[in-house]
């Protein structure tokens, strides 16, 4: 249920639930509140179709303001889908916004999640310079820089049957694909 406002024309402090007839009835009042209202329902209806089950509706449209300039929104992201690049052309529209800030943010919020969940051993992985260059060094014709070792791990016609190679003169393993010749 949404109290009633102080006042000031502002709800009280904290989350306040409500159904949707009641935000409609509270606040589409006028012909301005009621386009907001229409375009919140079709960004509730996104977000629902996404998996969201919670939003959260503030600023002066929360508010007593007979002429608020928008509606701010957050939602509660668990169970939510990630932005495609259809949600975020929709959230564009609807929030007057360009579609590549919902697909960036989608972007930093994997790797923020990415970041907690396996930076660290990410981190700890080695880096090519760690690697043995003849690993890393292959010209066109799959010969290696260092002089004394010709491989063709990768030649241009090979089946995608993968198999394990060795080099002569290194104890490194590394995969080929079947019918390439050591």
């Amino acid at each position: 249920m949404i109290p009633q406002f102080d006042a000031d024309g502002l709800l009280p402090p904290g989350i306040h639930r409500a159904t949707w007839d009641e935000v409609t009835t509270r606040f589409g009042n006028i012909p301005w509140r009621r386009q907001l209202v229409d375009g919140l329902e079709m960004a509730i209806d996104s977000l629902r179709r996404a998996g969201c089950r919670t939003v959260y509706i503030d600023g002066s449209f929360a508010t007593r303001k007979e002429v608020p300039n928008d509606f701010d929104v957050c939602w509660d992201e668990e169970g939510v889908a990630a932005v495609t690049g259809d949600s975020a052309l929709r959230f564009g529209h609807w929030f007057g916004m360009d579609p590549q800030f919902w697909l960036n943010l989608q972007a930093q919020y994997e790797l923020a999640l990415a970041e907690q969940l396996v930076g660290a051993k990410v981190r700890a992985l080695p880096t090519p310079e760690l690697l043995d260059p003849v690993l890393l060094q292959f010209d066109a014709g799959g010969r290696p820089r260092r002089p004394g070792i010709w491989v063709s791990c990768f030649p241009p016609h090979w089946e995608p049957q993968w198999r394990e190679c060795r080099f002569s003169n290194s104890s490194r393993r590394i995969v080929r694909p079947a019918g390439a010749r050591a």
